[in-house]
């Protein structure tokens, strides 16, 4: 549950860096970092598994790789020609 909660966090701390930086604009460099530093709230379960049981579990390293990988997939997928091509098709 703490990974699919933490998976949530990118797009709030993304609208209150926003926030932030519409009312004080000199924050403008480090709230662009916000959202980023959200991705090592994931690696969290891996923290608390040390700490705790004295060893990690193999999900709480592996779950967060792969959704890091799959939000870097996506980012690049976003960003190319054909998605673009295709996202104005279906949304015209």
């Amino acid at each position: 549950m703490l990974v699919a909660l933490l998976s949530l966090t990118p797009v709030p701390l993304a609208h209150l860096a926003g926030y932030v930086i519409g009312r004080w604009p000199d924050l403008f460099g480090a709230a662009r970092v916000a959202p980023f530093a959200a991705i090592f709230l994931l690696f969290a379960g891996a923290v608390h598994d040390k700490v705790t049981r004295g060893r990690i579990h193999p999900i709480s390293v592996w779950v967060p790789l792969a959704l890091i990988a799959v939000m870097l997939l996506a980012s690049a997928v976003a960003l190319s020609a054909p998605w673009r091509q295709f996202s104005a098709w279906l949304a015209g």
